[in-house]
């Protein structure tokens, strides 16, 4: 009689075997490995952190958290007062002249804006007088880079977004075009006509036609 107690209480309460799972479907025991259960026939499904597609996305989500966090290169940079470089927001904030930002591997700084009512040889249209920018372009990247006077435009008080004119109070000075090799610099001065005596002048840097972030000096 004892023994067939035994017997009973195994059969209800089996011993647990690490290979043996309970289908979800009967409750009956079998095998992890098995595909479907052999008494009811429902499939054997493995947990879900398991499966190999559902690693994959955790690694996929995780890789773009580190990119996402750790930034670019074309992350504007912004040099303080003090000459240490902070970093600047991803929208276009504006800076002033003597800040040094950098973007897409180049750091630029304005470093003085002069008003000319023109010479004997060029003067501007009516109700208005040539801003002429000097700036420098340093390579601080480890890659060769271009520059151009067509990377700036300025924008008045108006609206108005426009490209250099050409004029310059001192032709030896003007910036070119060319490329500037790692930690090389150039320094040169960019004309631009625009209404007398506007307070509203903001030089705009777009160093990479293939990216939309850009620098804005404001001038006044």
């Amino acid at each position: 009689m004892a023994e067939e107690m035994n017997n009973t209480a195994m059969q209800q309460n089996p011993v647990p075997n690490k290979n043996m799972t309970v289908c979800k479907a009967c409750g009956a025991q079998i095998a992890k490995g098995a595909k479907a259960c052999p008494a009811c026939g429902a499939k054997n499904k493995k947990p879900i952190f398991k499966r190999v597609w559902f690693w994959a996305i955790i690694v996929v989500v995780l890789l773009g958290i580190v990119i996402g966090t750790s930034g670019g290169d074309s992350e504007p940079q912004k040099t303080g007062e003090n000459g240490n470089s902070v970093s600047a927001t991803t929208q276009k904030t504006e800076y002033q002249i003597g800040d040094i930002v950098e973007l897409n591997g180049a750091s630029v700084v304005v470093n003085r804006v002069e008003k000319s009512s023109g010479d004997s040889w060029n003067a501007p249209k009516n109700g208005h007088e040539y801003v002429i920018v000097e700036v420098t372009i340093k390579n601080i990247g480890s890659s060769t880079i271009s520059y151009n006077p067509f990377d700036f435009k300025m924008q008045n008080s108006q609206g108005n977004i426009t490209e250099q004119t050409w004029f310059s109070s001192d032709r030896n000075n003007d910036l070119s075009s060319g490329e500037l090799a790692p930690g090389g610099s150039v320094t040169g001065t960019i004309p631009f006509e625009e209404p007398i005596g506007d307070e509203g002048l903001v030089l705009i840097y777009e160093g990479n036609i293939w990216d939309s972030k850009q620098i804005r000096f404001v001038l006044n």
